[in-house]
């Protein structure tokens, strides 16, 4: 059907794809982060203006936003880049 070379060089594109993406998502993670460390109390008077939501529920809301963030990173684009590789170690070995 295709040539080991063709498979290969498309599971390295795809690793190379999956790697990238983990990496902007962590790059978001970061910044939320960073966001909410120094400018917390202004997202926050932002987001009550719109919302009747406590400090405590506010800060809830972006802890699990972030940890489900965080999974879905590692699930989604982590896990098959490990995987893609180790098939394509597998391969040329």
């Amino acid at each position: 059907m295709f040539e080991r070379d063709t498979v290969t060089e498309l599971l390295d594109a795809v690793s190379r794809i999956l790697l990238g993406a983990f990496l902007l998502g962590m790059s978001l993670l970061v910044v939320w982060f960073g966001a909410l460390m120094l400018f917390g109390d202004f997202v926050y008077a932002v987001h009550s203006a719109f919302f009747k939501i406590g400090r405590g529920q506010f800060d809830a809301i972006h802890y699990a936003g972030m940890a489900f963030t965080k999974i879905m990173l590692f699930v989604v684009f982590l896990f098959p880049y490990l995987a893609t590789r180790w098939a394509l170690r597998k391969r040329r070995g």
